[in-house]
């Protein structure tokens, strides 16, 4: 038996995790899972929505509609403000010690604000990359 949710729940809790790293001055581990299952529903909310407006062609769309719509736009604003906050933070860390990744990587204190996972020291290395083009 499914558990009940309501719509955009999944993405309150991911808004409400990048919050708490906010709070805390930490960068915690990539929530995968979570940001997968926004994307499920985002899904099965479209496809929704789309069942909907086919059944309704030719009539005013049905307030039902509207809600499934207002869920999407919300899911995908989370989404993305999730993803702003961590892009910011690393960035800010990054630009901390004045664009040196070695530092970056030797330092304990930096090191232990961000979770032990390769995407960050990437997304470092990748953005050391292209701010020297620049």
């Amino acid at each position: 038996m499914s558990e009940a949710r309501q719509y955009g729940e999944l993405a309150t809790q991911l808004v409400t995790e990048s919050r708490r790293c906010a709070q805390s001055d930490t960068l915690i581990k990539y929530n995968d899972a979570l940001a997968r299952a926004i994307i499920r529903e985002q899904r099965d909310l479209e496809k929704a929505a789309e069942d909907r407006a086919l059944r309704a062609q030719h009539m005013e769309p049905p307030p039902a509609l509207y809600i499934i719509q207002t869920a999407i736009n919300r899911n995908k604003r989370c989404l993305l403000a999730y993803h702003a906050h961590r892009v910011d933070r690393l960035r800010d860390l990054y630009w901390s010690v004045c664009n040196a990744l070695p530092y970056v990587l030797s330092n304990q204190d930096i090191r232990s604000q961000v979770s032990q996972t390769t995407p960050p020291v990437t997304y470092w290395a990748e953005h050391s990359v292209y701010s020297w083009r620049m």
